[in-house]
């Protein structure tokens, strides 16, 4: 299953703390039919918050910097689909494939938005 977190007040994205909302992709023409208003996507109810951690990075100059990492705290929440699985924010390499659990994962890159 397909989510995305929504809600924002932001347009540069989330703050630190925010309250967001989990949204679940409509992927059967059956359920595009009966929600005919949000064609995409459905209000899951759950919400999230985001969170900011702060790391130092040294670089090869030696330089230390500041780098913020953002994500949000899905650890604790249970798929609303098959209840019985976690959702995660990053897949991990090496880890099993959460749709057919047969598959593993592999590093092919990075997406930067």
């Amino acid at each position: 299953n397909i989510f995305s977190i929504k809600g924002f007040q932001s347009p540069w994205g989330v703050r630190d703390g925010e309250v967001c909302y989990l949204y679940q992709s409509i992927t059967s023409k059956k359920k595009r039919k009966r929600y005919r208003d949000r064609p995409t996507e459905i209000d899951t109810g759950i919400r999230v918050m985001g969170v900011t951690s702060i790391q130092e990075v040294i670089l090869e100059s030696g330089k230390v910097v500041n780098v913020g990492t953002f994500t949000f705290g899905l650890e604790n929440i249970v798929c609303p689909c098959c209840h019985n699985k976690s959702l995660k924010l990053f897949l991990e390499v090496g880890s099993k494939c959460p749709k057919c659990d047969v598959g593993d994962i592999l590093s092919h890159g990075i997406i930067e938005y």
